[in-house]
C-alpha cells in the first residue's frame, strides 16, 4: 500500500513591477509563519513583469511558479479602466480573478501583494467553506459611504445565495476548487 499524498494547496498573489516589494514581503512573511508549507506559490503577472524580477522571486523562494494573466482578462480589465477612469481601477486590480483559473489544487489562498503575515493561517486551508474573503484596510476601517456600500453588497450576496458578506476589494481570500458552481441555498 502506498501512502497518500497530502492534498495540494497553493498560496497565490498577483504582482506587477510596482508591487514587487510587497510581493517579496508577502511570500517571505507567509513562509516564516508556515515553515513546513509544502504547497505551491503562484505569482500571477502580466507581460510587464520583467524576467529579471521573476528570476529574483524564483531565487528567493523555492517552488515559485508563474502564471500569466489571460489575454481575455487583460482586455476586459483595460476596457473597465478606460470606461471608469475616475474609479481608480487599474487593470492590475483585476488580476486576482486569475486565481479562479488555477487548477490542480484543493485550496487556493489568494492574498494581495501588500499583505504581511503576523501569525499562521493554517485554518484557512482546512476550512470547509468553498469561498472565504477578507476585506482590506479601507473595507475594515471604512470610508465615507463605505458602510452603506458594504450593507448593499451583503444584501446582494444573501439574495444570490452566497450567505456570507461580500465586498468589492479583497485583501485575502481562500477557495475550495473542488466545489465549482453556484453556492447552495
Amino acid at each position: 500500500m502506498t501512502a497518500r499524498e497530502p492534498p495540494k494547496v497553493c498560496l497565490a498573489t498577483a504582482t506587477t513591477e510596482r508591487f514587487m516589494p510587497g510581493t517579496l514581503v508577502l511570500i517571505g512573511s507567509f513562509l516564516r509563519r508556515h515553515p513546513g508549507f509544502a504547497g505551491d506559490i503562484v505569482v500571477v503577472h502580466d507581460s510587464g513583469l520583467p524576467e529579471p524580477l521573476r528570476e529574483v522571486l524564483a531565487a528567493a523562494f523555492d517552488g515559485v511558479r508563474f502564471h500569466p494573466v489571460s489575454p481575455e482578462l487583460v482586455d476586459r480589465a483595460e476596457r473597465v479602466h478606460a470606461a471608469l477612469p475616475q474609479r481608480g481601477f487599474t487593470p492590475a486590480r483585476f488580476f486576482a480573478l486569475e486565481a479562479f483559473r488555477l487548477g490542480g489544487y484543493r485550496k487556493v489562498l489568494f492574498c494581495d501583494s501588500d499583505l504581511l503575515f503576523r501569525a499562521p493561517v493554517d485554518s484557512l486551508f482546512d476550512s470547509p467553506q468553498a469561498l472565504l474573503c477578507c476585506g482590506d484596510k479601507a473595507y475594515l476601517e471604512g470610508r465615507p459611504g463605505e458602510r452603506a456600500r458594504r450593507v448593499r453588497l451583503q444584501v446582494l450576496a444573501r439574495r444570490a445565495g452566497a450567505g456570507a458578506p461580500a465586498h468589492r476589494r479583497s485583501g485575502a481570500g481562500g477557495m475550495d476548487v473542488r466545489q465549482p458552481g453556484r453556492p447552495r441555498r
